[in-house]
This record gives C-alpha cells, structure tokens and sequence, in this order.
C-alpha cells in the first residue's frame, strides 16, 4: 500500500465534526497519541535502569540539528513521520519503524521546546491522559481508532 492509499482509506475512517475544514478535532487526537508515546517513554526510563532521558533528548536534537539543520522544520519532519507511518503500514511487527516515529516525535517537540520542557510535558499529558475516561475498547474494531470521551 502506498502513502496515498493508505491516506485515501484513513480519510475514510475520519469521522468528525466539520471534517476538512475543523483542524482543532483531529489535532487534539494526534495530541492524544502523544500521550501515549509518553507512557511508552516512561516505561523506557523505567525499565532502562534510569536512563538519563534528559541527555538522550539533548544529545539526539544536537545531532539532528547537525544532519538535517537548524529551525522548526515542521513539515519536513511531519513528511517524514507519513514515511514511517507507511513503512509501519507495510510491517506492524517492525519495532524499529514505530521507534522512527517515536524520535522523529520527540525532534519535533525539541524544536519547539528545550528538553525539560519536552519531559514535563510528556509527564503532564500521561497524568491527563490517565484521568480522562475512555470508551470500552471491545466495542471498536482493531482498526478504529479509540479516543477519550468528551
């Protein structure tokens, strides 16, 4: 499956209000995802024996910053995480693609935050995400996604 199929099918299964046009609803979902990339981080730091989260964060936005250059960059790294997201597409299983989305993610926060800012805010959306209520995952189909209740 290409990017565009797999964008053509996605668009089939987004169903929000003002589709198109409403920004704020599908942007508050990918916020959502984040939180779960948090969690994931997490349990990175947990069961690492206490890495130093704070220097790796540091020294992988040194890198990029040398490799792919200074700025926001938004949309070159927002392209790039559709690339993995195609190549996870094609390989659920590839753990080292989803890890490409989790760094590409986390550059993209440290191009607008420094990396104490990243972390508090990666600890701040768990804690929210830990608090929201969410619909009983047996009544969605493993391809739906399931999001907080409003």
């Amino acid at each position: 499956m290409t990017l565009d199929e797999y964008q053509k099918e996605a668009q089939a299964t987004a169903v929000y209000p003002g589709k198109g046009e409403n920004l704020c609803y599908p942007t508050l979902g990918l916020n959502g995802e984040a939180g779960e990339v948090g969690e994931k981080v997490k349990k990175l730091m947990r069961d690492h024996d206490g890495i130093d989260f704070k220097k790796y964060l540091l020294d992988q936005h040194l890198w990029a910053q040398n490799v792919f250059g200074p700025g926001a960059r938004d949309a070159g790294l927002i392209n790039h995480i559709k690339k993995e997201l195609d190549e996870i597409n094609k390989a659920p299983g590839d753990i080292e693609e989803w890890v490409d989305v989790v760094i590409l993610a986390l550059e993209g926060a440290l191009r607008h935050a420094n990396p104490e800012t990243v972390i508090d805010t990666l600890l701040t959306k768990q804690k929210k995400n830990f608090s929201r209520k969410w619909p009983d995952w047996r009544t969605f189909h493993s391809n739906e996604p399931i999001e907080h209740l409003k």
